[in-house]
């Protein structure tokens, strides 16, 4: 069910810089909470000044005008300070993941071409090894005051601080690059414009106010984070930044239940995690992205959330921002399966066509084009890859097209269906999925005669990837050497489920017919070796069930046997509760066994042990 969104943030008000519409709020709400985050808790008035200091660092350094500039961080308020005074330095941020692979960063630093990087102390290092001869500026949050040359304190209102010229709306305010798992990255960048208008959707559809508090779960490098960071401060509300990979799920809940915030966000998965559990009693809107939201969704709302709440499921991409919505309400009926994701948002037009360029009817299956006057500039130093996916709209000049890749069916009253990508490649977790890539790297190993991949939910709604293996004449699949293959070349895509099938289901045209393939059962990692104490059995339980895996081998690595940051933050919970001992994120990926990982559980044991351990 859909309501009629109100205007709370004009038309007019898009027309601007973000340090512009910031300078707005700041006048308005000067003393209200803008940050609220463990690493630092900031008012407007303190953000601006944080901010500023540190543009006038970065100004100071040199450089060109308007290149851009690496952001090497963790979530937090010292990332949102380091976001804001780059574009009020006049240039656009680059955000990394300080974590990933240092040849994946290597080639996204290649493409986008910084001279200066914002990095937190502990990755000033990285940023040094990344760009030779880069201008680093370390971020802090810093109430003093900006240094003499500073804007007119008098006039709020003025971008462009210490003789800089200030960011237009025409302005480059980000490049963000793909989490790909093959290939080169891209970069998608935008303007400021754009950014405030897809701001103004999700302000208007949801009704946010200064009153707000957003959670802010995105780490700084995923283009989810923009309307969560930025649909906060543009309106006066405040940013309830949180690091789950860091603190771990439980913690990470608890900061927002303490913190009373009125509107969450995050991919579905997570949500069952965090809001799942309930305590979330000011908690007014739930938005749901950057994966397919179902029925299941819907119920754990229903159950966990507080009476008049409501739940937006929606459709975005970073090339053009949020395009459709649905809201529905708690007495709502809901069909089983996937939720809808609505219908279009202010400024753009969805179109759903067949093969052939012509509209689909109702209920049949298109690709979704998404016709706006909003749309991103377009992919970074990559026209080849902008004009592939974005072209001049036939009938309007002003306007726009982008092919979306999205298949869509529009439903018999009104409503946008969403039916997955129309390549191979799909979001998983916040993560984009080659599966073409997956169902190579899978043919080619040893016993294989023919490989599928996909992702499929069980029936807890829990998403995962599946490989369909097809032997070899005479052959058994070894999945201990095909997780391993898997995990050194496409790592963080390592299938959770394993299915073996004599043959392939084909439809009337002799393609593989993905529909037709069984649902995937629980599977067996790998013979496990023998436990040498309780310890170690009861770790590999926990792996095990939130792995979904019969058994767990104690010295396979926990990467190997489908393991990711959403799942290592489950099975740190996990033992957490049942044993009282609490692990940093990394003993997952440092000391990736459980046979490891018991060793460490029993240091931290014998330094601080429990009244009666038996550990």
């Amino acid at each position: 069910m859909n309501s009629k969104p109100s205007d709370r943030f004009p038309i007019g008000r898009t027309e601007q810089s973000i340090p512009s519409r910031f300078a707005e709020c700041l006048a308005s709400h000067p003393d209200r909470p803008a940050v609220i985050a463990r690493d630092g808790q900031l008012d407007y008035r303190q953000l601006d000044r944080a901010s500023e200091r540190l543009a006038y660092r970065l100004h100071a350094l040199g450089g060109e005008a308007g290149s851009p500039v690496l952001l090497l961080a963790t979530q937090g308020a010292r990332a949102v300070v380091a976001t804001l005074a780059a574009l009020k330095a006049g240039r656009p941020y680059v955000p990394l993941d300080p974590m990933a692979e240092r040849s994946e960063l290597r080639r996204i630093v290649e493409l986008a071409g910084p001279d200066a990087a914002f990095a937190l102390p502990e990755f000033e290092s990285l940023a040094r090894d990344l760009v030779a001869g880069a201008r680093v500026v370390s971020i802090g949050v810093d109430d003093s005051p900006a240094p003499a040359g500073d804007r007119d304190r008098a006039d709020p209102g003025r971008a462009g601080p210490f003789g800089l010229d200030a960011p237009t709306a025409d302005s480059i305010a980000y490049i963000y690059f793909t989490s790909g798992s093959t290939g080169t990255p891209k970069g998608v960048y935008d303007s400021h414009r754009n950014v405030l208008h897809n701001v103004r959707r999700y302000t208007n559809n949801l009704g946010l106010c200064a009153q707000d508090r957003l959670s802010l779960l995105q780490s700084p490098h995923f283009s989810g984070a923009v309307s969560s960071l930025f649909g906060a401060i543009l309106n006066g509300a405040a940013c309830v930044p949180v690091d789950p990979r860091a603190d771990g799920i439980d913690s990470a809940a608890q900061w927002l239940r303490t913190q009373r915030i009125t509107v969450y966000h995050s991919v579905p998965a997570l949500f069952r995690e965090i809001v799942g559990k309930g305590g979330f009693e000011a908690l007014r809107c739930v938005r749901l992205e950057g994966d397919r939201a179902s029925s299941h969704d819907f119920a754990v709302f229903r159950r966990s959330c507080p009476p008049g709440a409501v739940l937006a499921n929606g459709l975005g991409a970073t090339e053009c921002g949020l395009v459709s919505q649905w809201i529905g309400r708690g007495d709502d009926d809901v069909a089983q399966g996937a939720l809808p994701i609505g219908r279009a948002t202010a400024d753009v037009t969805l179109e759903v066509l067949a093969d052939d360029g012509t509209p689909a009817a109702c209920g049949e299956i298109g690709e979704l084009f998404v016709r706006s006057r909003y749309l991103a500039l377009g992919y970074w130093r990559r026209p080849d890859l902008t004009a592939a996916a974005f072209e001049a709209d036939a009938l309007d000049p002003t306007l726009r097209r982008y092919r979306s890749g999205d298949l869509c069916r529009w439903s018999a009253d009104g409503e946008l269906i969403h039916l997955g990508r129309r390549s191979l490649t799909v979001k998983w977790r916040g993560r984009w999925i080659d599966l073409a890539a997956l169902e190579a790297c899978l043919a080619g190993g040893p016993g294989i005669a023919a490989a599928v991949a996909d992702v499929r939910e069980d029936e807890r709604g829990d998403a995962w990837i599946v490989a369909y293996l097809v032997p070899a004449a005479g052959a058994a699949p070894a999945l201990d050497d095909l997780r391993r293959r898997v995990a050194a070349r496409m790592p963080g895509c390592v299938p959770q489920r394993w299915v073996v099938v004599e043959r392939l289901p084909k439809d009337a045209n002799g393609k593989i017919d993905r529909r037709a393939l069984p649902p995937p059962g629980p599977t067996t990692a790998s013979p496990a070796h023998e436990t040498h104490d309780a310890l170690e059995a009861l770790l590999g339980e926990i792996w095990s069930d939130v792995l979904g895996v019969v058994s767990v081998d104690i010295d396979t690595p926990f990467l190997e046997l489908g393991g990711d940051s959403l799942s290592a933050m489950r099975v740190l919970s996990r033992i957490d509760a049942a044993i009282g001992v609490s692990l940093s994120p990394s003993v997952l990926f440092e000391l990736p066994t459980v046979r490891e990982q018991a060793r460490e559980v029993r240091r931290l044991v014998m330094a601080n042990p429990p009244p009666e351990s038996t550990i």
